[in-house]
């Protein structure tokens, strides 16, 4: 799922020359907590409702700026998206194409993307494997995986946010009875491995509200 298939293009953008009243409307009405500023087409930054001045409503739109960075390509991956989120602690990343500003995609609408991937309604069993990032090699593991005869219905990759050096691997496969040899291939091969059948599988949801805790919402 890529960057330009989750813009919601209901989300406002700031002006860059827009009176602080006509802002202080906007976050009064919409009820985002940060919200794009443009130059014409071009994407500047954010303006968080934390950032609203309260006294000094001469100053300009543009002093208030942050996450410039926070922004990413039309054709980039949810992960990515994601993870650029994470790393500037926002609840929104701007997307644009040739440098052309097309929208927001809100903490809301990875939240959503994120769910609808993960194949939850599909019977089998979600693998959990905790590595460090230079150790994920996807071709071994759906060697070891679909070598005993099952299939894999999704891989979800998420940062550990306690150690930066990790990443928490989540394997959908298909089939239980091949879960046993599984395990053991995995665990010749070094792989430390928990497994969920997905009638009881909360795999998700806990990233989900994991992401919303650190981003404090």
């Amino acid at each position: 799922m890529l960057a330009r298939e989750l813009l919601n293009l209901s989300t406002p953008s700031i002006a860059l020359g827009m009176s602080w009243e006509k802002v202080l409307r906007i976050f009064e009405r919409e009820h985002f907590r940060e919200l794009a500023i443009l130059d014409g087409d071009r994407f500047l930054g954010f303006l968080s409702q934390e950032d609203l001045p309260v006294e000094n409503m001469e100053a300009p739109v543009s002093d208030f700026l942050s996450a410039s960075e926070s922004k990413v390509q039309g054709d980039t991956h949810l992960y990515d998206v994601l993870r650029v989120s994470f790393e500037h602690g926002m609840c929104g990343v701007a997307v644009e194409e040739q440098n052309v500003y097309r929208g927001t995609i809100t903490l809301e609408d990875m939240v959503g993307a994120f769910a609808k991937m993960s194949s939850s309604r599909s019977p089998g069993v979600v693998l959990q494997l905790r590595m460090q990032e230079h150790e994920y090699h996807l071709q071994e593991l759906v060697g070891l995986i679909e070598g005993h005869g099952t299939k894999i219905l999704a891989v979800h990759l998420m940062p550990d946010l306690s150690d930066v050096r990790y990443l928490d691997v989540h394997i959908k496969i298909s089939a239980r009875d091949a879960l046993h040899p599984i395990l053991s291939s995995l665990n010749r091969k070094g792989y430390q491995v928990n497994a969920f059948p997905t009638k009881k599988d909360s795999v998700v949801h806990r990233n989900i509200d994991t992401l919303m805790r650190y981003l404090d919402i």
